[in-house]
């Protein structure tokens, strides 16, 4: 990826990435990149037991009554809005070692980026 500057950035990914270390540098680059990343995520065993509880909760709700909660126009919109709202304060908190480009608070740059997706 090329920045506003014209300086090649590189970006990998990796379909199967390796999580040895050969140096203690390698160990640390890495330790620290994994928790960084279950640390944005906000998993643990007790969220995804808690999810799949209420998941099931709310099938068996609907079965029984027939009824789910829709929202329709202005409604939907806004709780889409805050629920934007609320994962981007959620992951600013979370970042860790990440930089988030994208979507940046520079139109510019989203422009730029917008270009390559």
């Amino acid at each position: 990826m090329i920045d506003h500057k014209v300086k090649p950035w590189l970006i990998e990914v990796n379909q199967s990435p390796s999580f040895s270390t050969d140096s203690p540098l390698d160990y640390t680059i890495k330790k620290q990149a994994i928790g960084d990343t279950f640390n944005l995520l906000n998993s643990s065993v007790e969220k995804r037991e808690h999810f799949i509880k209420v998941k099931k909760e709310e099938v068996e709700r609907r079965i029984r009554t027939g009824k789910s909660t829709k929202f329709i126009g202005e409604d939907r919109e806004k709780m889409r809005q805050e629920k934007l709202k609320e994962r981007f304060a959620f992951e600013e908190q979370r970042m860790g070692g990440f930089d988030l480009i994208y979507p940046s608070k520079d139109e510019d740059q989203n422009r730029q980026y917008e270009m390559f997706i």
